[in-house]
């Protein structure tokens, strides 16, 4: 196994770990996202160090792109969640005080 494929795995495994941890209430919202967020900019960093190294290795690239996106999923969706909620709660409340 090459480092890369270390890499990979291990960013898997600590989020997997960090998910569980958020789900078990061992931290809230705000760190699960601020952890996950951390793990995202690192893939960024590895897929930016790469390009300069390897400019022809596009498809090492692009597994670290979808690993991202897949990493950040969850948390994209919780914002979405919260944001939607956030406009819903304000829209009940302009009616409730009209």
């Amino acid at each position: 196994m090459n480092t890369l494929e270390e890499i990979e795995i291990s960013t898997k495994e600590t989020v997997k770990m960090i998910t569980e941890r958020f789900y078990k209430g061992e931290i809230d919202q705000f760190q699960y996202m601020e952890q996950i967020h951390t793990c995202c900019a690192m893939i960024d960093g590895f897929c930016d160090s790469l390009k300069r190294s390897r400019k022809q290795d596009t498809e090492l690239i692009l597994r670290f792109v979808n690993l991202r996106d897949d990493i950040i999923q969850p948390v994209m969706q919780m914002v979405y969640d919260t944001i939607t909620f956030s406009v819903e709660s304000e829209c009940d409340y302009m009616v409730l005080a009209v």
